[in-house]
């Protein structure tokens, strides 16, 4: 977990003069995350019944997670960090927009969800899973819409 001030610390760089954060917060980009799912296990089966040949008899599964991001809101914009390898620290930045031309929806199926949409076309951006986290979701998409 990323202490908060180290967080800030870190974004004041991507930040304009009179610029404050709103909400920041971590999750996963959903992006193609059912091929991801397919590849993961078919490459876990495969390693899997390699072991087992391999050792006789005891097998390993693989899976891969999409990997986690930081979305921020500010007072004017809408930021979206890869995380540093390895680790929870904000990253490379990924995506930028002006606060009011997005819009942000949370819905629940299994676990919450939050659609990034561009407002003048009504065009989906990305989806972002913050699991179970509802406070996570709920921060997002406030600190997008205020």
């Amino acid at each position: 977990m990323v202490n908060t001030t180290k967080l800030l610390r870190h974004l004041e760089s991507h930040l304009e003069p009179d610029e404050t954060v709103i909400a920041a917060v971590g999750g996963q980009l959903r992006g193609g995350i059912k091929k991801l799912l397919g590849k993961s296990l078919a490459t876990g089966l495969v390693t899997g019944l390699a072991t087992t040949a391999l050792t006789g008899g005891v097998g390993v599964f693989a899976f891969f997670s999409p990997p986690p991001v930081w979305m921020v809101a500010t007072s004017r914009r809408v930021l979206v960090f890869a995380c540093a390898s390895g680790s929870r620290k904000p990253g490379q930045l990924l995506f930028e927009a002006p606060r009011e031309a997005l819009k942000a929806d949370m819905k629940l199926r299994v676990l919450y969800q939050v659609t990034l949409t561009e407002r003048a076309e009504d065009r989906v951006i990305a989806r972002f899973n913050f699991g179970l986290r509802k406070k996570a979701a709920t921060q997002i998409v406030t600190g997008i819409g205020e």
